[in-house]
């Protein structure tokens, strides 16, 4: 019988939230990761510059960029913009929301910020976001109404209107917190191995962003600068000042507009993929959905698109079967036209 009956009995069904952030937790460790995903972020924010700075009470995060404020968090639970205006959330109302999909129909964006964000909490318990006159603190364990704390000006840390900073102080108590999230509390050798992570990965990072042109990781006496410059089809990144020379080529996938018909999805991914060509030196090239994945090219160039990951996020569906895999195979079929062409 499916029909309800008025006075049929019923029951709630709630959310687990710390489950639901443990499971996502579970796969987003590493230092690599960790800076992949607050890169993407400042990337979507248009942020030109990004820092991360490592010291003995925690990591701090800063890009140029500032957070979007629609001015009414809290009137509405849900962004005006995008009730009443038809346009994306602000980015403090998508920031309150773990894993939402604010951004899947933003060709300009590359991900969930929820998701992405979710990874700070393999290093910290309560991560505080200052950006504009904004500074929030967040405490997951408590009830849902109270997660987010607005810090008055009698704060410890000063507001700033100087882009978006991300203080994370480390975790190394065991809390119940991170019990609940299957979290361990992290030693001197974890934050070691954290940052010796952040700094090898920093170099791969720009070949594909679009507005992130400086990238800085300090850690201690180790520091790692990157820059990125673009010109025409050149592009050049230049770690702690040798620079290395990209060829950078682009191709529409033909096929992307026949294959959302057909299955009804993909509403406005962009089908552009970019091909990037090491002209000095050889390396293992990887799969780029804007920044690196761990799935290969199988050649010594990297291919960039709007590929759908894995749950991982670390790693790219291939399998064939259903639109996802079918598109990242589409992606892949363009950028070989593409290099042929260029041939």
């Amino acid at each position: 019988m499916t029909d309800r009956i008025d006075d049929q009995e019923a029951w709630s069904r709630s959310s687990d939230h710390l489950g639901n952030l443990a499971n996502i937790l579970k796969d987003l460790g590493g230092g690599a990761t960790l800076l992949y995903e607050l890169i993407q972020n400042a990337n979507d924010a248009h942020a030109e510059k990004v820092s991360f700075t490592v010291s003995d009470e925690g990591l701090t995060v800063w890009n140029s960029g500032v957070f979007s404020d629609c001015g009414h968090q809290t009137e509405f639970r849900q962004c005006p913009w995008k009730v009443y205006e038809g346009r994306r959330s602000c980015d403090l109302h998508s920031f309150r929301q773990v894993a939402g999909r604010h951004k899947a129909d933003d060709d300009a964006t590359t991900g969930a910020f929820g998701v992405g964000f979710t990874a700070v909490y393999q290093v910290t318990d309560h991560p505080e976001l200052v950006t504009g006159e904004r500074h929030l603190v967040l405490d997951e364990s408590r009830p849902e109404d109270d997660r987010i704390q607005l810090c008055p000006g009698g704060c410890a840390r000063d507001h700033t209107t100087d882009g978006t900073t991300f203080h994370l102080p480390w975790a190394r108590e065991q809390t119940a917190l991170r019990r609940a999230l299957g979290a361990s509390t992290l030693t001197e050798s974890d934050i070691i191995e954290l940052y010796s992570q952040m700094l090898d990965a920093a170099g791969s990072a720009l070949v594909f962003l679009e507005w992130v042109q400086l990238l800085e990781v300090v850690a201690g006496t180790r520091t790692t600068t990157v820059t990125r410059e673009r010109a025409e089809e050149r592009v050049t990144i230049s770690i702690d000042g040798r620079p290395h020379e990209w060829l950078l080529l682009e191709q529409t996938a033909d096929a992307a507009d026949a294959l959302k018909e057909q299955y009804g999805q993909g509403n406005s991914r962009p089908a552009l993929v970019q091909v990037a060509v090491p002209l000095d030196g050889t390396l293992s090239g990887r799969i780029y959905a804007d920044l690196p994945t761990e799935t290969p090219t199988g050649w010594r160039g990297h291919i960039n698109g709007s590929f759908y990951p894995r749950q991982d996020r670390k790693t790219v569906e291939f399998d064939g079967s259903g639109f996802r895999g079918k598109w990242n195979d589409m992606l892949v079929d363009a950028a070989a036209k593409g290099m042929a062409a260029h041939l």
